[in-house]
């Protein structure tokens, strides 16, 4: 399994442009918060789906996501999880990013 080393934000697609258009991949994984985010991930062929809902997305259908929570969460104010599993753990942290990460490796 590959090592998580970074965690990069992408806020304009041009990640999942570069993933798509045969570009060396280097890092598959997303944030969202709507359907909308969640479908057009799957689209782009990431495989790994972390969304945080929101007073407006919050009964959003997140087919596809790999963890709904409502909140990225505190050591203090752990998140509640929608769907998915989150292995024990209360909020994001790296340590939940390499779990689901370690899940969509072949």
């Amino acid at each position: 399994m590959a090592e998580l080393e970074a965690l990069i934000f992408d806020v304009d697609g041009t990640l999942a442009d570069t993933e798509r258009d045969g570009h060396r991949v280097a890092f598959n994984r997303a944030f969202e918060d709507s359907h909308n985010g969640v479908q057009s991930a799957s689209h782009a062929a990431i495989d790994s789906i972390l969304v945080t809902t929101n007073g407006y997305t919050a009964e959003d259908d997140f087919s596809g996501a790999s963890l709904v929570v409502d909140q990225f969460g505190e050591p203090d104010q752990p998140f509640l999880v929608r769907s998915g599993e989150a292995d024990g753990h209360r909020f994001v942290d790296l340590g939940l990013l390499r779990a689901l990460h370690g899940r969509s490796d072949p």
